[in-house]
């Protein structure tokens, strides 16, 4: 075993810093629900630029340094707050001290209109209206398919410390029928 070990010692340190890369610098995600439709589809993988806000210690997710501030309208990927084993994708929609407010679908941050991403469904559920401030160091996060979105209407805010990175850019769409990379390359 050693022998071998010794003879492969260039192709294993290559795969301890892949790993190391991987879980540090850059990631994939997979997106399961259609909660960001249209702007990304149910199967869509993404790159996600780990050191887009933070350098992270490696393996343990703990914050070294702060690299930039997360801006409204990124498209991030987080540890869920009630469950951090479980990773999310939602639009950055709230920054520390905004006011956000919610009527029939229609979003305002700081009393601005923010664009619609997708016209209202019918369905539209009053039970998420609401205003909320964004406290220091939390975010407000919304899906971009607001009437069909678990975000912080339901779950409240998401603490920096839980931002795993920005999603970039597509990388494939993959389905029970088959992969795409029709959408490869398509940016966020």
């Amino acid at each position: 075993m050693k022998t071998w070990i010794l003879e492969n010692k260039g192709f294993l340190l290559g795969l301890v810093l892949l790993f190391v890369t991987r879980m540090s610098f850059a990631d994939h995600y997979r997106v399961p629900s259609g909660s960001m439709e249209p702007t990304i589809q149910i199967g869509d993988h993404l790159f996600v630029n780990k050191l887009a806000y933070d350098l992270k210690l490696p393996l343990l997710d703990t914050p070294l340094l702060a690299m930039n501030a997360p801006t409204r309208g990124d498209v991030v990927v987080f540890a869920f707050p009630q469950d951090p084993s479980q990773t999310y994708v939602k639009r950055l929609v709230g920054l520390p001290g905004d006011v956000i407010q919610v009527r029939r679908g229609q979003v305002r941050i700081n009393g601005q209109e923010l664009p619609e991403v997708r016209s209202p469904l019918p369905s539209w559920d009053p039970r998420l209206d609401g205003d909320w401030i964004v406290p220091e160091g939390e975010y407000f996060m919304m899906g971009d398919h607001r009437d069909n979105s678990s975000d912080s209407r339901d779950w409240g805010f998401v603490k920096r410390a839980q931002l795993k990175g920005r999603a970039e850019f597509l990388l494939w769409n993959a389905q029970w029928s088959g992969v795409s990379l029709a959408r490869f390359g398509d940016g966020l």
